[in-house]
């Protein structure tokens, strides 16, 4: 072999070696690029997921909160804030399911159909909640309009109680005896207004 033969050789066996190193660590690099994108991706959603549980227990105290109230405005923010952390809580679990493996399709299954009816529940319990403070705002401006009433009433009980007491308050005239009776009975009626 001429020497230029053996040079050739000589600087082509190492540069085919370099190119094979560089190559191996091209595909090295690129393999491990992938798999920090899958991890991260993972991470990701479980981070999501986890929000997603988060969400789920802030709309289970803003159903909680909604009981204890019987303020409209109150229980509008509860609702706004309720539908919110609901359709958060979906969209934070449905976005990573496109990336479940197929073993997982039946645990994302058992999540729908629970969701659903989480949802239709805490959707129900709101709305029972919302009736119950217009009710509840109802009965206290009954309330306050049957106590004037009974304020009124009371005063004209008071009313025929001293004319009773003017016209027969001297227990010498002959009417003396229904003087009697007819305090008994307005005594009586002024103690049922108290009880009921």
């Amino acid at each position: 072999m001429k020497i230029r033969g053996k040079m050739a050789v000589m600087v082509a066996v190492p540069l085919v070696g370099l190119m094979a190193i560089i190559g191996m660590g091209w595909q090295s690099f690129s393999q491990f690029r992938e798999q920090s994108t899958t991890v991260n991706s993972i991470h990701d959603d479980q981070q999501t997921m986890l929000n997603a549980d988060r969400d789920a227990y802030q709309a289970l105290l803003a159903s909680y909160q909604s009981a204890q109230t019987s303020d409209a405005a109150a229980l509008s923010a509860i609702q706004k804030d309720l539908s919110t952390n609901i359709q958060q809580t979906w969209d934070r679990i449905n976005g990573p399911a496109q990336r479940f493996t197929p073993e997982m399709a039946p645990h994302m299954q058992s999540f729908v159909t629970q969701f659903d009816a989480w949802k239709k529940d805490t959707t129900a319990i709101l709305e029972i909640d919302m009736r119950d403070a217009a009710i509840r705002e109802q009965r206290m401006t009954q309330f306050a309009a049957a106590a004037a009433a009974f304020k009124e009433m009371r005063a004209i009980i008071d009313s025929l109680g001293g004319k009773i007491e003017e016209r027969f308050g001297d227990g010498k005239s002959p009417e003396a005896a229904a003087l009697a009776i007819s305090q008994a009975f307005i005594l009586n009626a002024d103690r049922d207004a108290y009880q009921a």
